[in-house]
């Protein structure tokens, strides 16, 4: 396969595109003003979307359970955390038409804003967080949603809207939850991560026999093929909620130690 043809979507989805272009068109609109490092994090954690989404890497992701397990890390985990830590609420809302705005405004307090209050307490969230990942690893739900199509792409929208929601609660200095608060739902979300890692890696049971229905495209056994899997589920998925802790001290030792601004000189008077 040529480095081009990976770039064409193997399951073309015009809802996706169309979502992805217009994020991609307000960011490029509203991000002006915004420091190198956010707009650095913003598209970094955009590109990722968009090869997860678009490419030919969903052809992968549907004939190998570790890149499956890939895909939804990138969902679920690395993507939501690198827009959330690009701050990008107030540059994507530059970049919206003023009708846009103005209606937004107007639906501050709608059923949708309701029900993501209440989805963001701390227990609430971390408990969403970690049975969302745990839902689509039942193995009937999974065999479904492998053979689904409709169902595959509420999967794979379900991780990434979880995830924003997630990673932009705890990551926010500006969020509802205090510092410690934050750090602790971060923490909380590792053991559960952990369980079902060490689950897949430690099971000498394949749980996917669906990956040998769609077809297998790399020279694993089942059980390598889940054991890479259920790795990557523990490592790196619980390893994104230290760097999270991390990512938050360091904001807010910076904003403590940051030298206050200088005041500029007291014009001089004039005296007769």
């Amino acid at each position: 396969m040529s480095m081009l043809s990976f770039f064409i979507p193997w399951e073309p989805s015009w809802l996706a595109a169309t979502g992805l272009l217009a994020a991609a068109w307000c960011y490029m609109k509203g991000s002006g003003g915004e420091p190198a490092g956010r707009r650095l994090a913003f598209w970094t954690g955009f590109t990722l979307l968009y090869v997860m989404l678009q490419t030919q890497f969903d052809y992968y992701a549907e004939h190998a359970f570790f890149m499956h397990r890939t895909q939804n890390f990138v969902l679920h985990h690395l993507a939501p955390f690198l827009i959330a830590a690009a701050f990008p609420t107030q540059a994507l809302r530059r970049g919206l038409p003023t009708p846009l705005c103005k209606m937004l405004d107007a639906t501050a307090v709608s059923f949708p804003r309701v029900v993501s209050d209440a989805m963001s307490g701390p227990v609430t969230a971390v408990v969403i967080f970690n049975a969302l990942i745990g839902f689509w690893l039942i193995p009937q739900i999974h065999l479904a949603g492998m053979m689904d199509w409709r169902l595959y792409r509420v999967m794979n929208w379900g991780m990434l809207v979880n995830g924003l929601m997630f990673w932009s609660l705890v990551l926010d200095p500006h969020s509802r939850h205090g510092l410690g608060k934050r750090i602790i739902m971060m923490l909380a979300a590792c053991p559960g991560q952990i369980a079902m890692g060490a689950l897949l890696c430690f099971s000498g049971r394949d749980f996917y026999p669906v990956y040998n229905i769609c077809g297998r495209i790399f020279a694993l056994s089942p059980i390598a093929d889940q054991q890479i899997g259920g790795i990557i589920l523990w490592v790196p998925g619980t390893m994104m909620s230290v760097v999270g802790v991390l990512f938050v001290i360091w904001r807010e030792l910076r904003a403590a130690f940051a030298p206050a601004p200088r005041l500029p000189p007291r014009a001089s008077l004039d005296l007769p």
